[in-house]
């Protein structure tokens, strides 16, 4: 109780965020990730061969032949079939596209546009090849006329890795780094369980900030090339995709309006909540030396769906390439608050205490004993706290001279003497 007194009391003072920095770049699962140091210059782009054969049946999800003939009819459906509610501009397409969707294979440049502060991650690409209508000194009917237009879905987009570093500024200047913290990732099916972002086993620097957090479940593999890799290397934390949709309850393969989320884009974003105040690192990790541990927790959740950008790439003065990139893009948001020692937090909460217990002892001496009093079956429990309370501490050259049996049997005689002129002080009041 008097921990918890403590706690909640405040004997810490709260030091808010004001300021926050992140690094969010893409990674290939490579094979040789813990022995390569460059990802263009001497680390592979395939990653275990062994896994990727096993993620192959996940990619067949969207990538087989008959799935991707099914997103050819729904997106010649959506788009070019005339309906009540729709029609289709015959100046932009003067012959209906033969929409034929392909899986293909990209690296981590090829997904990654960091076009704004929320950086797009690739899932589909669409090539629309176009042609100047008319001349400029007449009204045409139209600016620019689609030929034909080709789709690419991006092949196992799901196991390429996010890689993050950040660090906060507190109020008092101070500036803690995700490397001096564990860090933990929440997922929507059990919210009270945190999953720790666990060591490479291959990288010797890295460290928890409590001994302890070792034990919580992970949130992943370990290992880059293994299947849903969520691991630090002490430097960033590398998460896959998967475990990021997974965290935003999120999957690319769920329809909306007719086709696949992975055509039309979502919009997630990664909350970074930095804390040192978590009661369990405080009472029972660090326990007997009591110290503030340092973490931050990870949340993922989707904002909205349809999420592209656009660029054009002139081919001649009268023909271009329009380039549609649909995907993941994310937005990164830090914050949190800090616990420091405050010593006019300590006085503060020890004079509250000191007014709480006082408050305490007058309500037990005054209400509830009078009650009792008051009460046939408890009228005895006044008398049996007054007899248990009397003590008076005798001179030590007294003590001295008693053994332990006569000075227990003083005491008693002491405690009768004092509980009989109670009771007659009480039955005098009462006679009165």
């Amino acid at each position: 109780a008097l921990s918890f007194l403590i706690i909640s009391l405040h004997l810490f003072e709260d030091v808010s965020v004001i300021s926050s920095t992140h690094q969010f770049e893409v990674s290939f699962p490579q094979m040789n990730f813990d022995k390569c140091h460059d990802g263009d210059f001497d680390c592979d782009d395939v990653g275990n061969k062994s896994v990727l054969q096993r993620q192959r049946a996940d990619a067949q999800l969207y990538c087989s032949d008959s799935t991707l003939k099914d997103l050819s009819r729904n997106m010649s459906h959506y788009f070019f079939d005339d309906s009540e509610t729709h029609k289709y501009s015959k100046t932009r397409w003067k012959a209906e596209p033969n929409l034929q969707p392909k899986c293909k294979q990209f690296d981590k440049h090829g997904i990654f546009h960091e076009d704004g502060p929320a950086p797009l991650l690739m899932t589909a690409r669409t090539i629309i090849n176009q042609t100047r209508c008319g001349s400029e000194l007449q009204i045409p009917d139209c600016i620019w006329e689609n030929t034909d237009a080709k789709v690419e879905i991006v092949y196992d987009i799901e196991r390429f890795l996010v890689k993050l570093r950040h660090n906060v500024v507190l109020g008092n200047g101070e500036q803690i780094e995700s490397k001096d913290a564990t860090g933990f990732l929440k997922f929507p099916d059990d919210p009270e369980q945190l999953r720790v972002i666990k060591c490479d086993p291959g990288k010797e620097k890295c460290d928890y900030s409590l001994p302890s957090h070792a034990d919580y479940p992970a949130c992943g593999s370990t290992s880059s090339d293994a299947e849903s890799p969520c691991f630090t290397t002490g430097f960033a934390d590398f998460i896959s995709l998967k475990t990021l949709l997974r965290a935003a309850n999120t999957s690319l393969d769920e329809i909306i309006a007719d086709l696949p989320r992975r055509w039309w884009g979502t919009y997630l974003q990664v909350d970074i909540q930095y804390a040192n105040d978590d009661l369990r690192d405080y009472w029972l990790g660090s326990f007997p030396s009591l110290q503030l541990r340092q973490r931050y927790v990870y949340s993922v959740r989707k904002l909205t769906d349809y999420v592209w950008n656009a660029e054009t790439q002139k081919t001649s003065q009268s023909e271009r390439r329009l380039i549609r990139h649909a995907g993941i893009r994310i937005m990164v948001a830090i914050h949190g608050s800090w616990k420091h020692w405050n010593w006019l937090n300590v006085l503060r909460t020890l004079a509250i205490f000191g007014v709480l217990w006082k408050i305490t002892v007058v309500l037990v001496d005054i209400l509830t004993l009078k009650v009792y009093g008051q009460l046939p079956g408890l009228r005895h429990l006044p008398h049996l706290r007054h007899y248990y309370s009397v003590t008076e501490t005798p001179h030590h050259d007294h003590v001295k001279t008693l053994s332990h049996e006569e000075l227990e049997r003083e005491k008693k005689q002491y405690r009768q003497q004092k509980l009989k002129q109670i009771i007659r002080e009480e039955e005098e009041d009462e006679a009165r």
